[in-house]
């Protein structure tokens, strides 16, 4: 295990959970900063500490044993150095196993108009897929919607009902979206052999809490396929 994404819908947060110490040698190089200080505002540092990690120190860090859990409220105030903090470690932590190795590969841009998320499930997640239950729908949904409430303006938090997942097990794919015309999904003119993995990207995500919901969208998701493992 590289590392493995969960939404907790209570918090609600986003946890990577990991056992690579990577974080520990983390820096920001010197060339990345213009692109940081555009995104984030002038002078956001990295932060290291024993008890908080990311941009902002938005990150909460609890060990037990080799497992580091970090820990990311979602806030509207918090989302964009929280998605370039997952973005920056999932960056870092993807050397240390090959995609084809874990269920699900995750890769997040943050740019100021230009938010896609694209990555990789194997062959295992593919063909779980039709295990998914209108219950575990329900469940992918209601943790997209909340996840969307806790970073939007209140203006448009109506837009929640525009969240949806939809699930093809026969040809094993999936597609998630939300307000704003845009989603995540294997699409239909992505072609892969049976038994292999296949990628996904993204659609139409300019918005930081558009690739928040369908992130938590994926990492429901996720969770659902790997207790069809167990």
């Amino acid at each position: 295990m590289a590392y493995e994404i969960m939404f907790l819908e209570k918090k609600p947060a986003f946890v990577l959970t990991t056992r690579e110490k990577i974080w520990e040698n983390t820096t920001v190089q010197a060339s990345m900063q213009v692109e940081i200080d555009t995104y984030l505002g002038n002078h956001t540092k990295w932060e290291f500490g024993a008890t908080r990690i990311g941009f902002g120190g938005c990150g909460i860090i609890k060990t037990k044993g080799e497992l580091v859990r970090l820990t990311f409220l979602l806030s509207q105030e918090s989302l964009r150095h929280m998605l370039l903090t997952i973005s920056f470690l999932l960056d870092k932590l993807s050397l240390f196993q090959d995609r084809n190795a874990r269920l699900l590969t995750v890769e997040n841009l943050c740019r100021e108009e230009y938010h896609p998320l694209s990555g990789h499930v194997s062959a295992g997640f593919r063909r779980r897929l039709k295990s998914i239950t209108t219950k575990d729908k329900k469940l992918i949904v209601k943790n997209m919607r909340r996840a969307f409430v806790s970073v939007v303006p209140q203006k448009i938090v109506r837009y929640s009902s525009d969240c949806f997942v939809s699930i093809d097990g026969v040809g094993e794919r999936f597609i998630l979206g939300c307000f704003g015309d845009c989603d995540i999904a294997i699409y239909g003119d992505q072609y892969a052999e049976p038994g292999n993995g296949i990628d996904f990207s993204s659609h139409n995500l300019d918005a930081a809490y558009q690739q928040a919901t369908l992130l938590a969208g994926l990492a429901t998701l996720y969770d659902c396929i790997k207790k069809k493992i167990i």
